[in-house]
C-alpha cells in the first residue's frame, strides 16, 4: 500500500469507503485532497448544506451549493429540537428539525448572514413549510425573535406572510402580537399586512397582543388602525374582518388601567360598544377586591350602576360586603343617570342550610333579600355600615328573606358590637 497510485485507484474503485479514512487520507497530500474531496462530498452534499446552514458556514455551504446541494432539501427525521426554540405559547410542542429546510434551520438559528445568501440562491422556495407542525422560516425567526432575519425574509418577493401557524390558527402578524416583541411586529405592518385581519376562532392580532398583556405591541397595532372593539353593522368593507372576533378590550379590562388607557387614546374607541363589557367588570372588580381598578373603571363609564348578575348583588353590595369604603363613598357621591339603589337585595333560590354552609365556607351574602346594609353588618365592617347609613332613603329594618334578621340583628348574631352599636343609634332615632 505504499504505492499512492494504487491507493488512490483501490479508494477510487471502492475497496476503501470509510468516510473517515478518506477524510483522513485526502489531508496527506495534495494530490490526495484534490482527487478525494469530490469523493467525501458525493451524495453528502445535501447534509453538508443543512449543517452549514445551521451554524453559519458561509464556505461550506457555498461548497454544498456547488456540488449540486439541493437548495430546498429537508433534514431527516428527528426529535432533535432547533437552535433555538423559544416556544411562546405551547411550551410542550418544541419545534423540530424534521424535514426542516436549510432556510428554515439558518433563520431558526438567527444566522442572518447564511440567510441572505440562501434565499437569493435560484429555486429557494422561502415559505417552505416542515414536517412536524407546518413552520415556515418566517415564523420560526418571529417565534425567536431574529429582528434581521425577519427584516431579510420581508424583502423577499415570494415571502408569503398569509400562512398560518398551526397553534393558533393565525398568519404571522398575530404569532408577533402574541411573541410581544414590538419591532417585529411594525416590520410586519410596514409590510402591509392588515392589523384587523384575524383568524377562524375570533382572535385577532389585537385581541391576542391584549391577552398576552403587551402594551406596547397593543399601542402600536391601535396606532396602525386596529379596532379596539368589534365594529357594528355599519362598519365598511376595510373593518369587515373584525365583525366576528372577540372583544380585545375585555383583556385589556383584565389587565387593568395601564392597558385600558391605550384603548382609549384610540379615535376609532366607542365606548357605547364597550359598555356592557365596563358595566360588569365594575362589578367584578369589586367582587374580587379590585377597588382602585374598579374607580379607574368608574371613571370611564357609571351607566347601569345597579347592574347585577341576576342574583342582585350589584356593585355597591360587594363593596359593602367586603368593606371597600373609597368605593362606597364614589357611589354615595354619584349623581349621575340614575340613582344608585341602597335598599338592593340579593335574590336565589337557595336553603337556609345551604347559606350557612357556604358563609362558613366564606361566601359572603348570599341568601334571598339580603341588603348591602345587612352583609356589611354581617362581616362587621364599621366604616362600610357608616357611610351606607348616611344615604337618603335607607331602611334599616329591613329583614333578609332567610333569617329573618335586620342588619341590626346580622350584626348582633356574628358578635360585631361596635356595628350593634352604631346600629342602635339610628334604631332608636
Amino acid at each position: 500500500m505504499s504505492d499512492p497510485d494504487m491507493m488512490l485507484n483501490m479508494t477510487l474503485s471502492g475497496q476503501w469507503l470509510a468516510p473517515s479514512d478518506l477524510n483522513a487520507l485526502a489531508k496527506t497530500k495534495g494530490r490526495f485532497y484534490q482527487s478525494l474531496n469530490p469523493s467525501l462530498w458525493q451524495q453528502k452534499e445535501d447534509l453538508a448544506l443543512l449543517w452549514a446552514a445551521e451554524h453559519g458556514k458561509i464556505e461550506c455551504a457555498r461548497k454544498a451549493l456547488a456540488f449540486g446541494a439541493n437548495i430546498n432539501t429537508e433534514h431527516p427525521a428527528t426529535a432533535e429540537t432547533l437552535a433555538r426554540p423559544r416556544v411562546f405559547l405551547h411550551r410542550e410542542k418544541l419545534h423540530n428539525k424534521s424535514r426542516a429546510s436549510p432556510l428554515l434551520l439558518a433563520a431558526a438559528a438567527g444566522q442572518v448572514e447564511m440567510v441572505n445568501l440562501l434565499v437569493g440562491i435560484d429555486g429557494v422556495d422561502v415559505n417552505q413549510q416542515n414536517d412536524s407542525d407546518q413552520t415556515t422560516p418566517l415564523m420560526i425567526a418571529i417565534i425567536a425573535e431574529e429582528e434581521d432575519v425577519v427584516r431579510v425574509l420581508l424583502a423577499d418577493q415570494n415571502i408569503d406572510t398569509d400562512i398560518k401557524y398551526k397553534y393558533v390558527y393565525g398568519c404571522s402578524l398575530m404569532v408577533a402580537s402574541i411573541v410581544g416583541n414590538v419591532n417585529i411586529v411594525q416590520q410586519l405592518l410596514g409590510h402591509g399586512i392588515d392589523p384587523n385581519k384575524g383568524n377562524m376562532i375570533s382572535q385577532c392580532p389585537l385581541y391576542l397582543a391584549a391577552q398576552s398583556g403587551h402594551k406596547e405591541v397593543v399601542r402600536v397595532l391601535l396606532q396602525a388602525g386596529a379596532i379596539p372593539h368589534p365594529p357594528d353593522s355599519r362598519s365598511t368593507q376595510a373593518t369587515a374582518w373584525a365583525n366576528w372576533y372577540g372583544n380585545p378590550f375585555t383583556h385589556a379590562i383584565d389587565k387593568g388601567p395601564e392597558m385600558m388607557k391605550e384603548f382609549l387614546k384610540s379615535p376609532l374607541f366607542d365606548i357605547e360598544r364597550v359598555r356592557d363589557e365596563l358595566t360588569r367588570a365594575r362589578c367584578a372588580a369589586l367582587m374580587k377586591k379590585k377597588e382602585e381598578k374598579f374607580k379607574y373603571l368608574f371613571s370611564i363609564d357609571c351607566r347601569d350602576i345597579d347592574w347585577h348578575n341576576g342574583d342582585g348583588r350589584t356593585a355597591l353590595f360587594w363593596a359593602a360586603t367586603y368593606g371597600q369604603e373609597e368605593a362606597l363613598k364614589l357611589l354615595l357621591a354619584y349623581d349621575g343617570y340614575e340613582r344608585v339603589n341602597f335598599n338592593t337585595q340579593t335574590r336565589g333560590d337557595i336553603s337556609r342550610e345551604d347559606v350557612l354552609r357556604l358563609n362558613e365556607a366564606g361566601y359572603a351574602g348570599f341568601g334571598e333579600g339580603v341588603t348591602p346594609l345587612i352583609s356589611a353588618a354581617r362581616q362587621g365592617h364599621i366604616g362600610a355600615v357608616r357611610l351606607i347609613l348616611t344615604a337618603d332613603g335607607i331602611d334599616i329594618r329591613h329583614r333578609d328573606g332567610i333569617f329573618g334578621k335586620t342588619a341590626l340583628m346580622a350584626a348582633r348574631s356574628n358578635g360585631h358590637l361596635e356595628v350593634v352599636q352604631l346600629l342602635q343609634t339610628y334604631t332608636e332615632e
